[in-house]
């Protein structure tokens, strides 16, 4: 081999060490963006799984999600580097490790929690998680509306339903006069389960939000219209 060829190939080995070496700098660092957010998007597969009417309809949408999620937390710099594969391999590194820490201590809001009431702790955990204040009214005065949040900007009202049977009209009525009485500037429905047409008509009538639980970064922001993906109507 020449001095030429082996200085060339002295070059590419370099280069191909720094290319390592910055790949798994910014997968490193994809994680540590992935953290904070590896609760909901747990939840949200799982709850995909539970919906999905086939395995393979739950591939096909989970997919989708995570097609969402890499253009969300990989700049469009770095995704030569950091592939849609190892986005994947760095969330599902992250899934073990809250499953391993957390697995024994919670329910998955997904899996339909055992009952209201430990649905509505993980909900509000979430949400406290997320920066929001959260107050659960005096039991006389609830009338539908199982949290009242605060950040400062918003006091939401918001009417907690888990999936053990389907949301009623009048699951809408109540929120929306628990955000009154609460002087609440939104009024919301979190649900882990499907939300039908009538209470979709009604809902977009009074202006309350429709969210599923895996939404629950949205609920102070603009109102959302009802993800295909996460199939919400019945």
């Amino acid at each position: 081999m020449t001095l030429s060829a082996i200085a060339a190939a002295a070059v590419i080995g370099a280069a191909l060490m720094l290319v390592a070496h910055r790949r798994n700098r910014l997968t490193a660092r994809c994680r540590r963006i992935l953290r904070p957010h590896a609760e909901r998007y747990v939840i949200e597969k799982r709850w995909l799984e539970r919906w999905s009417r086939s395995p393979g309809e739950f591939e096909t949408q989970w997919r989708h999600r995570l097609r969402q999620h890499y253009r969300s937390h990989v700049p469009r710099r770095d995704r030569t580097l950091v592939t849609p594969g190892d986005f994947e391999r760095a969330l599902n590194a992250e899934f073990a490790g809250l499953l391993n820490r957390e697995i024994d201590s919670w329910t998955f809001i997904d899996r339909a929690s055992d009952s209201p009431a430990a649905f509505a702790r993980l909900v509000a955990r979430s949400l406290e998680q997320l920066g929001w204040t959260v107050r659960l009214p005096a039991e006389d005065r609830r009338q539908g509306a199982h949290l009242i949040l605060e950040d400062g900007r918003n006091r939401v009202a918001a009417h907690l339903h888990q999936a053990a049977t389907e949301i009623e009209c009048r699951a809408v009525q109540e929120v929306v006069t628990a955000a009154r009485r609460e002087a609440c500037n939104v009024a919301c429905i979190v649900t882990n389960g499907r939300i039908g047409g009538a209470v979709q008509t009604l809902a977009a009538a009074f202006e309350v939000r429709l969210l599923h639980c895996s939404q629950l970064d949205q609920i102070g922001g603009p109102a959302a219209a009802a993800d295909p993906d996460l199939r919400l109507a019945a």
